[in-house]
Order: structure tokens, then sequence, then C-alpha cells
């Protein structure tokens, strides 16, 4: 399984590092002994990652097109 950093699971999933702390204080989301998250649980947590590159290239790939 994929461990992400309080640092990573911020950026990834545009949340505050606070409202992850929160969540493991309150046991909504669990967090190994070396510090690190499980992807799944996060998931599980805060819902998927939202993937803006990915739906920015492809929206510049379909004007270009268009325009042809």
């Amino acid at each position: 399984m994929a461990k992400l950093s309080l640092s990573e699971v911020s950026k990834k999933f545009h949340v505050d590092r606070s409202t992850i702390y929160r969540a493991v204080r309150n046991g909504r989301l669990s967090r190994s002994s070396d510090g690190q998250f499980d992807l799944a649980e996060v998931i599980r947590c805060f819902g998927e990652p939202e993937q803006t590159s990915q739906k920015i290239k492809s929206s510049k790939q379909e004007g270009d097109e268009s325009t042809k």
C-alpha cells in the first residue's frame, strides 16, 4: 500500500494540516507509527483527490482538436 506524509496528504487532497490532525485526534483517520498515512485510509476519510492537472490538459487537447 502507498504511504503518504502529512504534507503529501495536505497537498494532494487540498486539506489543511489542522484538518488532518483533527481527523487523527477524533479517530476518523489513522496513521502508522512512523507518521505516514495509508492512501486508502486517506481516501476513505477525505474522498478521492481532485485531478485538476489532468482535467486542464484534457480540456486543452479537446479545444486544440476543435480548432483544426
